[in-house]
């Protein structure tokens, strides 16, 4: 998870050179919430017997995404695109982690 954090953060930073600080806060929201999506992921997998998946309809993952983007498009402040973008890099970290343990001998 603290690398989710860290990616979204220097992320955050070029989204913001890169476009404008709209752009740029509206990645490091995302970002955040990227990582305690990931975090309640870690969780759910750890509680499931067996260490299998588990998804009930009413998830606390699905109301967090699904409150990231309605605060995103009720919210003058926020663009839509960078916030979704930046909730995405939480997929971007587990596909890094799963390559480095996938290399390791």
């Amino acid at each position: 998870m603290v690398g989710t954090l860290i990616a979204a953060v220097v992320l955050t930073v070029l989204v913001a050179l890169i476009w404008n600080l709209k752009a740029g806060l509206s990645f490091g929201l995302g970002g955040a919430v990227g990582a305690l999506y990931l975090r309640l992921l870690a969780k759910s997998v750890e509680g499931t017997p067996g260490g299998g998946w588990s998804l009930p309809l009413g998830s606390a993952r699905m109301v967090v995404f699904i409150g990231l983007m309605v605060v995103a498009l009720k919210t003058e402040a926020l663009a839509v695109l960078p916030t979704f973008f930046g909730f995405l890099t939480y997929k971007a970290f587990l596909l890094a982690y799963a390559i480095r343990l996938a290399s390791k001998p």
